[in-house]
């Protein structure tokens, strides 16, 4: 088959498709006041991060560039890049509003690890912090463990990151802080 005589066939193909569709382009969802809160996101970074790795010792310091982009609305997609540990290392963000579950999701993936970090949580009363919760590998534990992460917006150009790892008895210990500022 040419390519002249597959386009119009592929049209034609998507149009009829489209007419079957019970939903119209005005019908379609709309994001809501919780995806509009993610636009805080939205811009370019720079991360200041420190990373708890014994206790007692000091904390292992990074630097990142951050670029946050939307996606319709409803999402929004981080992409950090920088050094940490003495290497170069790049993270992933993707964070939006589940309606159905009602919860803001999230995954989060790194160069530092083969695992996909699913998370879920809620925006606090004020607006100000959304705290996620998840499972992960902690390399300082050496296993999977439950963490919390809380993202606090102070101001339009600032916002700090805080996660915290469960330890064996229940406690929630620091693992990694961090700070934002808008560029």
């Amino acid at each position: 088959m040419k390519t002249t005589t597959t386009k119009p066939i592929l049209t034609a193909l998507a149009a009829f498709v489209f007419t079957l569709l019970p939903i119209s382009a005005q019908e379609m969802p709309k994001p809501t006041k919780e995806h509009q809160w993610l636009n805080q996101f939205l811009g370019d970074w720079e991360l200041k991060t420190q990373i708890f790795m014994e206790p007692g010792k000091p904390p292992v310091e990074a630097t990142m560039a951050e670029k946050v982009k939307s996606i319709g609305g409803f999402w929004v997609v981080s992409d950090a890049q920088g050094e940490m540990m003495g290497g170069p290392f790049q993270g992933a963000m993707t964070i939006g509003y589940d309606t159905e579950k009602k919860k803001y999701v999230g995954v989060w993936i790194d160069s530092m690890t083969s695992q996909i970090w699913h998370s879920e949580g809620s925006v606090d009363e004020a607006g100000k912090s959304l705290t996620l919760t998840s499972r992960g590998f902690c390399p300082v534990k050496g296993k999977v463990c439950n963490f919390k992460e809380t993202i606090v917006f102070q101001d339009a150009t600032h916002r700090t990151f805080t996660s915290m790892v469960q330890d064996e008895k229940g406690e929630w210990e620091v693992a990694m802080k961090g700070s934002a500022v808008r560029k």
